[in-house]
């Protein structure tokens, strides 16, 4: 069988792993790697569908499979996804992502240009590649300048995306609407027009397609913009809404609440002035009882008072994000089960951490994030994490000035889980990297 119908015999079962392996015994007979990474990749899947854990056999195929990928495809400017051997996702930030052509991409289904300029751009808009992708971001060149108007020439042909993130790319209102206004525009899901300048004209009136996320982040929004938004019923059925570190207030926060947003289930709000009758007004929401993720706070707004109204505000709520640039008397206060908690604070009493940890309403976290940037308190906090029994937890994040005094003791841990994923931010704790890589399965300093 020729290389044509060994292709085309995967193209007509891509859930099959048998044609991959035929095609690999093709590869590996002209000695190319990616036969071995169409191998090694299936072997990989095979393991995942069968949950199998996560032992010395899988980090062998893991480093295998890394070694093979640079013999194969050695620009390391160029990031591959590999999905049983094909490749189904692109990253570049110094590469033309339209430079990957071949029978390797004939599945890829998502793609990341950071530094896009408008020569990039207009390289992409043309890329054969181009109309099978389901997921796209482009990130602009900071010194590149407006380069908003190349985006949608590349949508236009871009017919199966259903997510679109644009960051810095300085769209004009015209060029969203001419994204809009394109036919297949109606099977966006998801759309993130992020660290956008304002556009002109606002957002009065724009024709929005019926998304399931929405992110505007960081684009100079104001209270008036966000009922802007919603003078159309189209945005009503979001299921995941972002406004983070926009100019928006307790007026914002109310336009939110009085939405039918029955479905919403993650909400982001952080970096915003938004304060506590903001966030009462969000909680006493009936459409917002289903809210999943919450994230809130800002460097300029002291929600301490408002924290003993998060433990029993929505209902279904797993994961909590807070940010404040005040102290945090009443941590504990939050205390609630949840899966994830993420604090970024400018500083932490370690006494009131250790309240919130020690309480049995906690014990379920699988996920906990710390910022306290350059606490001074970094040896108390680390001691008060080693006290921690959390038996549930997968991830810990950390960012304090610990050292290696706190790093050791994380490394004593009694509670702590063995299997926990560890990292350390913004620290000196090179010196006890030995100790916490023997007590935990996977550290990042």
């Amino acid at each position: 069988m020729d290389e044509a119908a060994l292709l085309e015999a995967i193209r007509d079962a891509p859930d099959d792993d048998a044609p991959r392996l035929v095609y690999a015994d093709a590869l590996l007979l002209r000695n190319d790697p990616w036969g071995e990474i169409i191998v090694v990749s299936c072997e990989i899947a095979r393991r995942e569908r069968e949950r199998r854990p996560y032992d010395a056999d899988a980090r062998a195929l893991w480093n295998r499979l890394g070694e093979l990928r640079a013999a194969r495809f050695p620009e390391a400017r160029l990031w591959h996804d590999f999905e049983r051997g094909f490749c189904v996702g692109l990253d570049t930030s110094e590469l033309d992502i339209a430079s990957a052509t071949g029978v390797e991409y004939m599945f890829v289904r998502e793609a990341k240009q950071a530094n896009a300029t408008r020569e990039r751009l207009d390289a992409l808009a043309a890329w054969p590649l181009l109309p099978q992708l389901e997921r796209l971001r482009l990130e602009a060149r900071r010194e590149e300048g407006r380069v908003g108007s190349a985006v949608p020439p590349i949508v236009e042909r871009a017919t199966s995306l259903v997510a679109l993130d644009l960051m810095e790319m300085d769209l004009a209102r015209a060029d969203v609407e001419a994204i809009f206004a394109l036919p297949h525009a109606a099977q966006l899901q998801r759309f993130a027009l992020m660290a956008n300048v304002l556009l002109e004209g606002g957002l009065a009136g724009l024709r929005w397609p019926r998304l399931d996320e929405l992110d505007l982040g960081a684009c100079r929004l104001t209270s008036d913009h966000v009922e802007e938004l919603f003078e159309t019923d189209a945005l009503h059925g979001l299921v995941d809404f972002e406004l983070s570190y926009n100019g928006i207030d307790d007026r914002a926060a109310a336009a939110i609440a009085r939405r039918p947003l029955d479905r919403l289930r993650v909400l982001k709000l952080q970096g915003t002035a938004i304060g506590p009758s903001g966030i009462q007004a969000l909680a006493g929401a009936p459409a917002l009882a289903g809210l999943e993720t919450l994230a809130i706070g800002g460097w300029e707004t002291d929600l301490d008072d408002v924290l003993p109204s998060l433990a029993t505000a929505f209902p279904a709520l797993v994961e909590l994000h807070f940010e404040s640039n005040f102290p945090v008397r009443r941590l504990a206060a939050i205390a609630r089960p949840l899966h994830k908690l993420s604090l970024d604070v400018a500083e932490v009493d370690p006494a009131a951490l250790a309240a919130l940890l020690a309480h049995p309403a906690v014990r379920a976290l699988r996920e906990l994030w710390l910022d306290v940037g350059e606490d001074a308190a970094g040896l108390e906090i680390a001691a008060t994490l080693a006290a921690a029994d959390l038996p549930s937890l997968e991830r810990l994040g950390v960012r304090c000035k610990m050292g290696p005094l706190g790093a050791r003791a994380l490394s004593r841990a009694p509670h702590l889980p063995a299997t926990l994923s560890l990292m350390l931010y913004g620290d000196d704790a090179e010196d006890a990297a030995d100790d916490l890589r023997a007590r935990f399965a996977n550290v990042d300093l």
